[in-house]
């Protein structure tokens, strides 16, 4: 079997008859789960509306049917991470995955933030401590 990076796998007869199959291409659709921060103070149903308001406007080749949904998946470090479930057809899913970290976060974050915002992300603060006598710290 050739990969899209021209490499070659062979896979010996027993796996074949062993191991399950994933089959990527099956379905004529695909879903693109992709990841959209929100400071803990921001107003996470008005920010799930903006990016479902956002998200056919931004990329034209991911579908309105199925419709996108977002959900709030994770309580993190300094961000309520919501994702945003898109679906587009199996032939632009690895260009949508990979452009969608560019092309379509981005804005949609930047709106969702914008419309939001009642707080700001965590801030973490470093103090550099001298540890020589003659006064030299960790960052010089």
């Amino acid at each position: 079997m050739k990969t899209p990076d021209s490499r070659l796998i062979v896979v010996p007869n027993s796996k074949l008859t062993s191991d399950k199959i994933t089959k990527f291409s099956r379905f004529p659709t695909r879903r693109i789960d992709l990841k959209v921060g929100i400071g803990y103070g921001d107003d996470i149903v008005k920010a799930k509306e903006v990016l479902l308001r956002l998200v056919n406007k931004i990329d034209e080749r991911i579908l309105k049917e199925p419709p996108a949904a977002v959900f709030c998946v994770e309580s993190g470090e300094s961000s309520v991470n919501l994702q945003l479930r898109v679906w587009v057809n199996s032939g632009d899913f690895w260009l949508v995955t990979c452009e969608g970290r560019i092309r379509t976060l981005p804005p949609c974050r930047s709106a969702a933030v914008s419309e939001t915002s009642r707080s700001t992300f965590g801030r973490r603060v470093v103090w550099c401590i001298p540890r020589h006598s003659s006064g030299r710290g960790c960052c010089d």
